[in-house]
């Protein structure tokens, strides 16, 4: 899985629809709306196999699929961790010339962390790093719900990951619960603290400058009680 995402990453750029489209392609552009509307609405129901069956018969129906239409798929298949499946369809997004984003590359992430497959995520999010993609929280949400799906949980890759999320000035309380599956809740919610903590501290540091400043430019500074 690790090494087709290596390859999808390095997929051709996908060319994005004109802004004057005519009114054929805005037609299409329509008729693709309406497609990811039910392939939505199947999945909410939790029929997933139907949602991909519409996004299999969209082409057979002149309508062309875009990136949501995949997307909306593809997160279906982290119900189950079914990263056979994923895989396919990121091998048909490539057939369509459709170049995926963040949320693609996340989706992917939260695939195989319903399997646990830590050290897939952490070799896919290497390659990525490598090819310039910002990992956000949802990059590091999915490692560290591997981790808590190991056994036993994996906790040094967890904290190293929540190390790096914070370091990144990403949200540590959007993790919260998965990290609580690794570590505990007591000590997820230490580690929270003590990093929001830090988070605070930083910011004053940074702050001090600019108010020492303003403090010296101050016109009390400027009054006749500090001439001497």
């Amino acid at each position: 899985m690790v090494a087709f995402c290596q390859s999808f990453s390095q997929s051709p750029t996908a060319q994005s629809p004109s802004k004057n489209a005519s009114p054929d392609e805005a037609a299409s552009l329509n008729a693709t709306a309406a497609y990811n509307e039910m392939i939505h609405n199947c999945i909410k129901l939790g029929n997933v196999q139907q949602g991909e069956a519409l996004l299999n018969n969209m082409e057979a129906c002149g309508v062309r699929p875009d990136l949501l239409s995949f997307n909306l798929v593809l997160n279906s298949y982290a119900i189950d961790g079914d990263v056979e499946r994923a895989a396919r369809l990121l091998s048909a997004m490539l057939q369509h010339k459709i170049e995926p984003n963040d949320v693609t590359y996340a989706t992917v992430c939260k695939v195989m962390a319903v399997r646990g497959l830590v050290a897939e995520i952490e070799a896919f999010m290497q390659v990525l790093r490598q090819h310039n993609v910002s990992l956000n929280v949802y990059f590091f949400g999915a490692l560290i719900s591997a981790c808590g799906r190991c056994e036993p949980p994996d906790v040094p890759t967890a904290e190293r990951a929540f190390k790096e999320l914070v370091e990144l000035g990403l949200r540590p309380q959007s993790v919260k619960k998965s990290l609580a599956r690794v570590v505990g809740m007591d000590r997820a919610s230490a580690m929270i603290s003590h990093a929001c903590q830090d988070k605070a501290t930083i910011e004053k540091l940074l702050e001090a400058p600019a108010i020492i400043k303003s403090s010296f430019s101050s016109p009390s500074f400027d009054s006749p009680a500090y001439i001497s």
